[in-house]
């Protein structure tokens, strides 16, 4: 009895052997029909987030699958991959060509995260080299950021690439499916060590050259200083000129009066001598 149901078990999984690799899941190699990409990695560290949003061009109700390649470094970890509705999807990656097969179904998003490591290689100091490789999604509407950490000069082959500097963020945007060699250069500190004395020079020619509204205050105060200086002068001046002026009359007076006086006593001796002399003389001719 055992040995009958072992062979029955044993019997139906053979079965299933020989007909699941005939049962297989429709593959649609073209049903994307947007892609965007976001990059963000710095090269200091060798380490970045990769996130892929696919847009299907329809909603695919029986159960398909979607293959993608992926942008790939030395190493790729994937986090999540999800429909439209944060669901995960089942996934199958090969490392060996950085593909990965999505089963999907009733849906017309997919979105890939993953952790990606050597996407920039380190030629020399400061300097990293990429390849960035979008020929894959030739038939496919696909926009590539990819947000470097740091400010960097960027050279790229193509050239048809948009850069933009973002405070510390370097962003490049890639819109053709093409092969990119991109070269990234840390931009030297000396751009920003020359802010300091650019400030100190603004600071100094403030302390300089003061506003205007500051040089009318300054100017109406010393116009006020200079008036009350003036005019406390002017009646010093006055005050001291006349004081003098009166010092004056009244020495003169006193000097006129005094003469006055001499004066008057002289003849009132001349008139004494000569009353003398008359008293004289009458007395003599009385004798």
């Amino acid at each position: 009895m055992s040995q009958g149901f072992t062979k029955l078990i044993l019997t139906i999984m053979l079965a299933m052997l020989i007909i699941l690799p005939l049962i297989t899941i429709p593959v649609h190699s073209i049903a994307i029909s947007e892609l965007n990409i976001v990059i963000i990695y710095d090269p200091t560290i060798d380490y970045g987030i990769v996130v892929y949003t696919l847009k299907l061009d329809t909603v695919l109700n029986d159960l398909s699958m979607i293959k993608v390649q992926l942008i790939g470094g030395t190493s790729i970890n994937i986090v999540s991959v999800t429909n439209n509705q944060g669901e995960e999807l089942l996934y199958k990656y090969d490392e060996s060509t950085n593909e990965i097969d999505i089963i999907v179904n009733n849906t017309d998003l997919i979105n890939i995260t993953y952790e990606v490591k050597g996407l920039f290689q380190e030629i020399g100091i400061g300097a990293y080299i990429s390849y960035i490789d979008l020929s894959p999604y030739s038939n496919i509407n696909i926009k590539a950021e990819i947000n470097l950490l740091g400010e960097y000069t960027i050279y790229s082959e193509p050239d048809n690439v948009d850069i933009e500097q973002d405070e510390a963020l370097t962003i490049i945007t890639l819109n053709t499916p093409s092969q990119y060699i991109i070269v990234a250069e840390e931009t030297l500190p000396s751009n920003t060590t020359n802010t300091t004395p650019s400030s100190q020079t603004e600071t100094t020619n403030e302390t300089t050259y003061p506003s205007t509204s500051t040089i009318r205050e300054q100017t109406q105060t010393t116009f006020i200083m200079t008036s009350t200086t003036t005019e406390a002068s002017v009646e010093k001046t006055i005050s001291g000129h006349s004081t003098t002026t009166s010092n004056k009359i009244e020495t003169h007076k006193t000097t006129h009066v005094e003469g006055t006086s001499s004066n008057t006593t002289m003849w009132l001796s001349v008139i004494i001598v000569l009353l003398i002399i008359v008293a004289v003389v009458i007395v003599i001719k009385k004798k």
